[in-house]
């Protein structure tokens, strides 16, 4: 008999991802100095996705995170306060928001809502409208045409964990 354990999220995160935030320390250590400064440390999280960083939470992070003083966040620290970062997140809330955009506020997501949101000039997919268009025939799990909210949800979260 198969036994799945359940326990508290995940406070580390895979290699590939660890190796994306490594990636993201390197560009946004403008002066190669090693550390971000506070004002780096605030541009890296909104890059990640924390858009709602203040600057007071990065002075706290700083504070915290920098035991030695330097004014800054070596990758050590900065890779912490991302896996913490990370672990605080509330991904259901973060797809129904999503979902709700891609949707226009509709009960039911669309193929062509799909494809407006592939062209969103921040996704900038390279995909062309067919490809687009068999990529959600595949998605498309109840096969008529239209993705609920939950239907959503379940695809994105199951993906989500996948890669944590």
């Amino acid at each position: 008999m198969e036994r799945t354990q359940r326990g508290p999220p995940k406070t580390s995160l895979a290699p590939s991802q660890q190796s994306d935030v490594m990636d993201l320390f390197a560009l946004f250590d403008t002066d190669g100095g090693g550390t971000l400064d506070e004002d780096e440390v605030k541009i890296a999280l909104i890059t990640l996705g924390f858009l709602e960083t203040t600057g007071e939470e990065v002075e706290e992070y700083l504070r915290h995170l920098d035991v030695e003083d330097k004014g800054g966040l070596n990758h050590e620290q900065f890779l912490t306060l991302v896996t913490e970062k990370v672990g605080q997140r509330n991904v259901r809330k973060e797809l129904k928001q999503s979902f709700e955009l891609m949707a226009h506020g509709e009960r039911y997501m669309k193929v062509q809502d799909f494809i407006d949101a592939a062209r969103d000039p921040e996704i900038q997919a390279e995909d062309g409208d067919e490809e687009l268009r068999h990529v959600w025939k595949y998605l498309d799990v109840g096969k008529d045409g239209y993705m609920n909210e939950e239907q959503f949800l379940q695809l994105m979260v199951s993906d989500w964990e996948s890669h944590v």
